[in-house]
C-alpha cells in the first residue's frame, strides 16, 4: 500500500486484487439493493454529492412510478464521469418506509466514515437501470483506491488531463479552489467547449494578463461567456442547457510569455483541424 496523488487528490493505492467485501461486511446481500447513480440525462449525480449530501440524498430518496428499492436496504454508488468503471462510494441506507413519491431513508452507519472516501471498480451493469440486486454484482466489486478525505470535487492534475463538465467547473470557480486557480490564473492557452448533447464544439482561447481563470470565470458567471453563437444558445434555451450538457477540455496549454498573436494563431489551428466554423460553435 503506497500513497499518491490522483484527479481526487491524497490516496491511498490498494491492490486491485482486493474484494470490496473485505472493506465492508455486509451480511446477508440479498437484503440490498444495489443504487448504481449516473447521469439521468441533465445532471451528474457527484456534482450533487460535491455540492451538498442533502442534494445527493435527493437520489436516493426518489421513488418515480417504480419501486425499484424494494429490499431494506440500499448500497448507493456514484458514477465518476469520464472514468468507465470508478464509482465513489455514496453511502448504505435503511429503507423507513416507502411513500408515493419519495423514500424515507436514515443513513446506516455501516460504512459511514467512507463515503465520499471509497472509490469502487465495476464494470456498469448492462441496462439502463438505476437498481439492481446487490448479490449479482457485490463479489465483482475491487476496491480502487481510498481518498483520504471525502470527495470536494477535482483537483488540478496536469494541463494535458484537464476535462471538465460545466457543473464541476461552476464548483471549482465558486469554491475558489486553490489548486485550479493557481494553475490557470496566469497561463495562456486554447480551449474546447463541447456540446455532449449534439456533438458540436466551440474553440476559444485565453490571452492578455487575465489567463484562463478569468476566461473560464466569464463562462460560468454567464453560460455563455461572451461569445456569440453561445450567446444565442443561451437566448433561446436559457443557460440551464449549457450548464447541463457542456463540458471543458484544455487542447493546448501556452506559457505566459507567448505573443497575443501566437496564441490567436493556435487557436485558428484547431479551428480548423476541428471544422468548429463549420460545424460547431465557432462564427468566425
Amino acid at each position: 500500500m503506497r500513497c499518491g496523488q490522483n484527479r481526487q487528490g491524497t490516496f491511498l493505492t490498494m491492490s486491485p486484487d482486493i474484494p470490496l467485501g473485505s472493506i465492508l461486511e455486509l451480511g446477508n446481500q440479498e437484503s440490498y439493493k444495489l443504487h448504481v447513480a449516473n447521469w439521468n440525462g441533465s445532471r451528474h449525480p457527484i456534482d450533487d454529492f460535491t455540492e451538498s449530501f442533502e442534494s445527493w440524498m435527493g437520489w436516493n430518496r426518489w421513488r418515480g412510478t417504480r419501486n425499484d428499492f424494494s429490499r431494506r436496504h440500499i448500497f448507493s454508488l456514484i458514477r465518476i464521469p469520464f472514468r468507465h468503471s470508478m464509482w465513489l462510494f455514496g453511502g448504505i441506507f435503511d429503507v423507513q418506509d416507502r411513500l408515493a413519491d419519495r423514500y424515507v431513508l436514515n443513513v446506516n452507519p455501516l460504512g459511514e466514515s467512507l463515503i465520499g472516501r471509497l472509490v469502487v471498480d465495476l464494470t456498469p451493469p448492462k441496462g439502463r437501470g438505476r437498481a439492481y440486486y446487490l448479490e449479482k454484482y457485490f463479489d465483482q466489486m475491487k476496491l480502487h483506491e481510498i481518498l483520504s478525505k471525502p470527495y470536494e470535487g477535482v483537483v488540478f492534475n496536469g494541463y494535458d488531463r484537464i476535462h471538465l463538465t460545466f457543473r464541476e467547473l461552476a464548483n471549482i470557480v465558486s469554491k475558489e479552489n486553490s489548486s485550479w486557480r493557481v494553475a490557470l490564473e496566469n497561463a495562456k492557452g486554447v480551449y474546447l467547449i463541447t456540446d455532449r448533447k449534439t456533438g458540436r464544439a466551440y474553440v476559444g482561447s485565453a490571452y492578455g494578463s487575465f489567463g484562463i481563470w478569468s476566461r473560464w470565470q466569464s463562462y460560468v458567471a454567464t453560460g455563455h461567456g461572451g461569445n456569440v453563437e453561445l450567446r444565442e444558445l443561451v437566448s433561446s434555451n436559457s443557460d440551464s442547457y449549457v450548464r447541463e450538457n457542456f463540458s471543458f477540455a484544455l487542447l493546448e496549454h501556452i506559457l505566459p510569455s507567448a505573443s497575443d498573436e501566437f496564441v490567436l494563431g493556435r487557436e485558428s489551428f484547431w479551428k480548423q483541424v476541428l471544422l468548429t466554423r463549420d460545424f460547431g460553435y465557432n462564427s468566425n
